[in-house]
């Protein structure tokens, strides 16, 4: 699992404002959608080929299947 730290970092760096406001999930989505990739993130709707290039996908799999 990444650090929270680390992604409000990220965040800051793709100039998502209110990053340290934000819900962990909230901010991985707005992170996936400045880096042009569907904000998926802890949904069951992402499809099989985005997986292959997700770096969110080993935390995101374990989130999906808590829920």
């Amino acid at each position: 699992m990444i650090p929270l730290h680390e992604i409000i970092a990220k965040a800051k760096l793709l100039g998502i404002e209110g990053a340290e406001a934000m819900e962990r999930a909230e901010l991985i989505r707005a992170i996936q959608i400045k880096e042009g990739h569907s904000p998926c993130y802890g949904t069951n709707w992402c499809k099989p080929e985005w997986k292959e290039a997700c770096i969110w996908k080993d935390e995101c799999d374990s989130k999906i299947f808590t829920q």
